[in-house]
């Protein structure tokens, strides 16, 4: 799990209103990636959380933004070199839709919706595109409305989301700028369950 763009962060928790004001070194997106990763471990299932400030990598080395990409990308190639047991990459993030589309309610409590994405222009397309659905479906089995669906998008700055790299590998909105962490939170406990019952597969 690791953070491209690990400054976003939600409005009501910074208690602003100004959507560009939606970012934070020390509250942000970061956090609700170690709360998944603290869930999974709840499952024993282990887990690598990257908390690399891209941003700051970048204002340091005077980059572009969409360079953030190729720094996250570096990461994943130093893992992989490093690791031959990882098996799903999660590139996470918070959307900037309106809380109307990012928010439901699941057992009486508000939650952020999941939106898996996908990029169409590269080799593996069609696994991490079979892989985000599965995520898709076994959310929707569990827990009704919590994810949005799987959002396929040609490029981004001529960006696979760093997709390329590994064949089981997804960027996940969790809620929008007008969600709270606290309802961030609750929903990858339900991403971190949905994990645990794929990895209990037969022959995954």
């Amino acid at each position: 799990m690791y953070h491209t763009h690990n400054t976003e962060s939600f409005l009501p928790d910074l208690q602003v209103d100004d959507v560009r004001m939606a970012f934070d070194d020390e509250l942000n997106i970061t956090k609700v990636g170690k709360h998944l990763s603290e869930q999974l471990e709840g499952y024993n299932i282990k887990n690598m959380h990257d908390t690399t400030d891209v941003m700051e990598i970048l204002e340091k080395q005077k980059l572009e933004f969409q360079q953030a990409y190729e720094i996250s990308g570096e990461n994943i190639q130093q893992a992989l070199g490093t690791h031959n047991s990882l098996r799903m990459f999660f590139d996470i993030h918070r959307d900037t839709k309106p809380r109307i589309v990012t928010t439901t309610t699941i057992n009486n409590q508000e939650v952020a919706k999941l939106l898996f994405t996908v990029s169409t222009n590269h080799d593996n397309y069609a696994e991490n595109l079979r892989f985000a659905m599965l995520l898709h479906e076994r959310l929707e089995e569990k827990f009704p409305g919590v994810s949005r669906g799987v959002e396929e998008r040609d490029s981004y700055f001529d960006s696979t989301y760093n997709q390329d790299l590994f064949g089981q590998s997804v960027l996940i909105e969790v809620g929008g700028i007008e969600n709270s962490m606290e309802e961030a939170n609750r929903t990858v406990e339900f991403l971190a369950e949905a994990i645990h019952d794929i990895l209990s597969e037969p022959n995954r």
